[in-house]
């Protein structure tokens, strides 16, 4: 990816430090995702089938 493209993607931070994010930030922003879609997804269809699909999913992300 060229850095261009790059600090388009991120036009946010200064183009002259490109930002690139750490292994922490990412399982962190995974974390989050899956969170908010775990609740996204009971308020849809507060299901068992529906829950234990959601957990299973999470521990998979974040073990």
């Amino acid at each position: 990816m060229s850095k261009r493209v790059w600090a388009t993607l991120v036009g946010n931070f200064p183009t002259s430090h490109l930002y690139f994010p750490s292994l922490s930030q990412v399982n962190g922003y995974l974390h989050w995702v899956t969170v908010f879609y775990s609740f996204f997804e009971l308020s849809i269809q507060p299901t068992g089938y529906q829950l234990s699909a959601i957990d299973s999913l999470r521990y998979k992300l974040l073990a």
